[in-house]
């Protein structure tokens, strides 16, 4: 995230056309350094992973916000953090055979890059026809379905199935051919569309209500066995995140309260003793444990 940062800064500081987020790797990203978030749980550094989940989400927000074009072109897959930040473009060339999601329950924290925030957002945006839902628009049903991507880990196997769940926009873009995203992505610069700044109106949000009932739903669940334990813990988070929690209906939220929100479960999942055997078995044995 500092290169990327630094990128931002760079070409703000020179004035340049824009910037394009790409690598020739297999893969674009499988997420953010879990052993170096494994450090700040097992050091109970809790300032310091905050410092580091801040950092990422006022960096995806700078790409989101920024004056010139930002476009992100990955390849392969783009899981956890590493599609955080395609989600934060303004627009997105992609290869054909990409594989994008949210894949963070299954090491037992929420997306703490802003992924909650957008995954919540982009449904607003595809049920309702815009991210505003200012008036008397209800945004339960994009809560309940950013709830369940979110909670099951949801993946999409290729670009038109991301534009079905939500996780692309309808301007996005992908090519058959590999060799072609690069040169696709610097034409994309180009379009006056990704000269606007990608901000985020508030959001009004259901509360308490609905996030009992998604509490509920959880435990159900677990009683009928499709669910472990602490899947009801890391969903009962990401049912806050996207509800407002404990809120009283009609509370307005901005884009940093949604922010906020991520961190605050992120770290209170960090400090549990379940994700924390997730996260080992996961880094230690190339598999989370079922607990």
């Amino acid at each position: 995230m500092e290169i990327l940062d630094n990128a931002i800064t760079h070409v703000e500081k020179d004035n340049m056309r824009g910037l394009i987020v790409h690598n020739d790797a297999q893969h674009f990203s499988c997420g953010v350094n879990l052993q170096g978030v494994r450090g700040f749980i097992e050091s109970k550094d809790m300032d310091g992973l905050d410092r580091f989940l801040n950092h990422f989400q006022q960096t995806v927000h700078r790409m989101s916000v920024a004056k010139f074009p930002v476009v992100v072109a990955p390849v392969g897959m783009s899981l956890g953090g590493g599609f955080e930040v395609v989600l934060h473009a303004k627009e997105v060339i992609s290869h054909a055979n990409s594989v994008m999601g949210l894949v963070e329950s299954v090491v037992g924290v929420v997306p703490g890059g802003g992924g909650c925030k957008e995954t919540l957002y982009r449904w607003v945006e595809k049920l309702n026809g815009s991210a505003d839902n200012s008036g008397d628009k209800d945004i339960s049903e994009a809560c309940w379905k950013a709830f369940m991507n979110l909670g099951m880990g949801t993946t999409a196997s290729s670009p038109i199935l991301a534009e079905d769940q939500a996780m692309l926009r309808n301007n996005d873009h992908f090519m058959m051919n590999r060799d072609s995203i690069l040169p696709a992505a610097i034409n994309a610069i180009n379009n006056p569309v990704n000269q606007v700044a990608f901000n985020r109106p508030p959001l009004t949000l259901p509360g308490k209500p609905l996030f009992e009932k998604m509490v509920t739903w959880l435990q159900e669940s677990h009683e009928k066995r499709h669910f472990m334990a602490h899947d009801v813990i890391v969903g009962t988070e990401m049912a806050r995140i996207v509800t407002g929690g404990d809120v009283a209906p009609g509370t307005i939220w901005s884009e940093q309260d949604f922010f906020d929100a991520e961190r605050r479960s992120f770290q209170t999942l960090a400090l549990t003793e379940a994700t924390k055997e997730r996260v080992a078995t996961m880094l230690d044995n190339g598999s989370p444990v079922r607990n």
